[in-house]
């Protein structure tokens, strides 16, 4: 059974929530924009996309389409994550101690590709990343973020899950 403790006293819960509540709509009409037909997107969300990328210089953003490792994340993100988002925020209100498998889950796959995709536009190669390194800066802070909270998912998620994996563990060896 769930705990009663509110989502605004659990404030790594709260976080997670709000992150994952933003997520939705980014995912929706920015993120996935590569996967769509361009006639089914309305010009001000096009328009967006054509400001980012002239703002921040997003080489991965600007050619999804020709970097198919990067095209893969944002199928994921589309077709495994959107989904999830949704039960989790009901998980996450809730304090459903299953969301926290999930959470595990989704925070290790997002961290590893947030690591590809900051390895890419810290590392990449100079003449595929035409930046200079105030630029590549920004994004790479852009980034962080995607880095980070999922990250602080996993470890918090697994302090949270080990005492109740152990202790399962342990009425077995008992019975």
């Amino acid at each position: 059974m769930a705990s009663q403790k509110s989502l605004t006293s659990r404030p790594l819960d709260l976080t997670y929530f709000m992150y994952i509540a933003s997520h939705i709509p980014i995912t929706i009409f920015f993120d996935c924009q590569v996967l769509y037909p361009t006639s089914w997107i309305p010009q001000p969300l096009l328009d967006l996309t054509a400001w980012y990328i002239q703002e921040f210089k997003d080489p991965l953003i600007a050619n999804a389409n020709n970097l198919p490792w990067f095209k893969s994340f944002i199928y994921c993100e589309g077709l495994i994550q959107l989904p999830f988002f949704f039960w989790s925020l009901h998980g996450l209100y809730y304090n459903k101690p299953i969301t926290r498998v999930g959470l595990l889950a989704y925070g290790a796959h997002v961290a590893t590709t947030v690591i590809a995709t900051l390895a890419e536009v810290g590392f990449g190669s100079p003449a595929r990343l035409t930046m200079t390194a105030p630029e590549r800066y920004a994004l790479l802070g852009l980034y962080l973020p995607y880095l980070l909270i999922p990250a602080t998912m996993v470890v918090d998620s697994w302090f949270k899950l080990a005492p109740l994996v152990n202790s399962a563990g342990s009425k077995k060896k008992t019975n």
